[in-house]
C-alpha cells in the first residue's frame, strides 16, 4: 500500500472544477489580450474604440468578461487547495508542508514569466496571497462565508467612495502623463528584449504597489469563498434541497445584482468612477453567476454534453495554456517578436483569441492522451509532491 500522498489522478478529478477551469482560461485571455492593444492599466478601460464594430465588441468584453475571471480562478484556487488539505489529512500527512512547496513553486513560475514574458501576471500575487489559506483551511463554512465578507468590504467601500470622482471635471481626471504612454507604446512596439523587460519590471511594481490592496481583498475572499463551496457539497454529484436552492439564489442574486453594475461603463461612459465600480463590485459578483450557472447546468448528469467536454483538457492544463497565451502574445506584439503591440482592431484581437484558444483545446486533448499532466503541471507536481 502506498502511503505517500499522490497527485489526483483522472478518476478522482471532479470534472466540474476542470471545466471551470477551462473557461477561466478563456475569459483571462479575452480580457489580457486588450494589454497588447494599448496600456489599458494607462487608460483605465478597455473600451476606446469609435467606430461601431469595435466599439461594442469592447463592450461585450468589459460586460461579460473583465474583471470577472480572475475571481473564478482564485475560487477554483482555493477549492483545490482544500482537495489537497482533505486528501493529507486521509493520509496523515502535514497539508502545510505540501502546500507550501506547491506555492514557492507557483512562486517561482511567477517571477520568470514577470522577468520574461509579462507585466500582468497572477501567479506570483496567487502564491503570496495563497499561504494566508493556511489560516484558514481548516475553519467551518459559516466562518469562512464571514471572513470573506468581512475582506471584501474594504474593496466595496473604496469602490463606492470613487465616485467622489464625479465632481471632479472630465478634462481633470488623467489616469496617467500621455508622453509616458506613447514611450510605453514605443518601447513595445519597437524595444529590444532588455528595453522591454525593463518597462515590463517597472509596470509590474507600479501595478502592484498600487494595487496590493485589491488583489488581497478580491483575490483572498474568493479563495475563501471556493474553500466554503467545496465544504458545503457545492461540487458534490448528490445536493440537498437545501445546497440546490442556495446555489440558485446566489445564481439569480449575482445576476440581478452584478449585470447592471456591469453594464456602467456601456451606459454611462468610461468615467474612472464607473470602470471602479465594474471592476471591483460588479465584475466579482458576477462571477459568482458564472459559478452557480455552470453547476446548475452540470449537476445530475452522467457525463457532461460534449460542449462542456471542450474545456477539460484545458483546465486539466490550465498554468500551462494561461502561460503559453502570454508568450504567444509577448512573441506576436513586442518589438523582440513580430511588433505588432497597439497596431490591431479589437475584431482581430478577438479572432485571435478564438484561433489560437481552439488550437490549445485541440492541442491538450492530444498531449492527454499522451501524457497524464501537462509540461507545467507536471513539474508543479513534481516539486509539490516530490514524485509524478
Amino acid at each position: 500500500m502506498n502511503n505517500e500522498i499522490q497527485p489526483v489522478h483522472a478518476g478522482e478529478r471532479i470534472v466540474s472544477l476542470d471545466i471551470l477551469r477551462g473557461i477561466s482560461i478563456l475569459g483571462i485571455f479575452l480580457v489580457n489580450i486588450f494589454d497588447f492593444k494599448e496600456p489599458i492599466s494607462s487608460t483605465g478601460a478597455i473600451i476606446s474604440s469609435t467606430d461601431t464594430l469595435n466599439y461594442w465588441l469592447e463592450a461585450f468584453v468589459t460586460v461579460f468578461a473583465q474583471g470577472s475571471f480572475y475571481p473564478l480562478f482564485s475560487f477554483l484556487f482555493g477549492a483545490g487547495a482544500y482537495i489537497i488539505y482533505e486528501r493529507s489529512v486521509q493520509k496523515g500527512f502535514s497539508f502545510h508542508a505540501y502546500f507550501t512547496r506547491r506555492l514557492f513553486a507557483l512562486l517561482f513560475f511567477g517571477i520568470i514569466h514577470i522577468l520574461f514574458v509579462w507585466h500582468g501576471d497572477i501567479l506570483l500575487t496567487y502564491s503570496v496571497i495563497g499561504f494566508l489559506l493556511l489560516l484558514f483551511i481548516n475553519k467551518k463554512p459559516l466562518t469562512l462565508l464571514i471572513w470573506g465578507a468581512a475582506l471584501y468590504v474594504p474593496v466595496c467601500f473604496t469602490a463606492v467612495l470613487g465616485l467622489l470622482a464625479l465632481l471632479v471635471p472630465a478634462e481633470e481626471l488623467q489616469y496617467a502623463d500621455p508622453t509616458s504612454i506613447q514611450d510605453t507604446i514605443r518601447i513595445y512596439q519597437d524595444g529590444s528584449f532588455w528595453e522591454v523587460m525593463a518597462l515590463r519590471i517597472f509596470e509590474w511594481f507600479t501595478a502592484n504597489a498600487l494595487g496590493i490592496f485589491f488583489f488581497l481583498f478580491l483575490i483572498l475572499p474568493f479563495m475563501l469563498l471556493g474553500i466554503y463551496a467545496y465544504k458545503r457539497g457545492w461540487f458534490k454529484k448528490n445536493w440537498s434541497a437545501g445546497i440546490k436552492k442556495e446555489i440558485k439564489v446566489v445564481m439569480i442574486c449575482a445576476f440581478v445584482i452584478g449585470l447592471p453594475i456591469k453594464l456602467l461603463p456601456v451606459a454611462a461612459g468610461t468615467h474612472i468612477s464607473w470602470v471602479m465600480l465594474q471592476n471591483f463590485i460588479g465584475a466579482p459578483i458576477f462571477t459568482l453567476f458564472y459559478i452557480s450557472a455552470a453547476l446548475l447546468l452540470l449537476h445530475g448528469k452522467e457525463a457532461p454534453a460534449k460542449g462542456w467536454k471542450l474545456f477539460i483538457p484545458v483546465g486539466k492544463m490550465s498554468i500551462t495554456c494561461y502561460l503559453s497565451q502570454t508568450v504567444f502574445c509577448s512573441i506576436l506584439f513586442y518589438g523582440y517578436g513580430f511588433g505588432f503591440y497597439g497596431s490591431l482592431s479589437s475584431v482581430q484581437l478577438v479572432l485571435i483569441v478564438v484561433f489560437f484558444y481552439i488550437l490549445q483545446m485541440l492541442g491538450c486533448h492530444i498531449w492527454l492522451r499522451k501524457f497524464r499532466y501537462g509540461p507545467i503541471e507536471w513539474i508543479w507536481r513534481k516539486l509539490t509532491y516530490w514524485t509524478v
